[in-house]
Formats: C-alpha cells, structure tokens, sequence
C-alpha cells in the first residue's frame, strides 16, 4: 500500500494462519525503510535508514542496499538448499 509520504506493506507469510509477518515501513525515499520480521512473539527489525551527514559506509544509500543486497541472496541460498532437500524446484 502506498502512502501519500512513504510506503507500509505487511505480509503473512503462512498461507493458513499462524502469525508469522513482514513488515515493511518508508516514510520517505530518502531515508530509507524499517523491515520486521515476525513470528509468534518473536519480532527482529532490520534498519536500512539512510544518513546524508555520515560518511560512513554503512549509512550510505549504496551500503544499505549492499546489506539487503546481500540479505536476498543468503535467502536465495537457502530456499536453494530446502527446495534441493525436498525435491522441489
């Protein structure tokens, strides 16, 4: 869903109940987006804000897309492994 000043989106990730969710938070652009994941009452919130004051790397638009750059492929790499385990493609 878009928002007139960021984007919010939360997502099931299990197809027949359960709470397991992600959460996605931009309040704008510029600043970057807040990720949640969460299941049952376990709740982990990934930070790719962006600072324009910093020089430091990890605060830069490039190095937060880095991280979740980087966040996608072990996932890939993983869903790799469950779909090789199991036999599906």
């Amino acid at each position: 869903m878009a928002k007139k000043n960021g984007y919010y989106s939360r997502k099931w990730l299990n197809k027949k109940g359960g709470h397991a969710f992600i959460e996605i938070k931009s309040y704008t652009e510029a600043e970057g987006c807040e990720v949640v994941l969460g299941d049952c009452s376990r709740h982990i919130t990934l930070d790719f804000f962006i600072s324009n004051r910093s020089t430091d790397f990890d605060c830069t638009k490039e190095g937060r897309l880095y991280k979740m750059d980087l966040l996608i492929s072990e996932l890939q790499k993983a869903r790799a492994l469950i779909s090789s385990d199991t036999g599906d493609t």
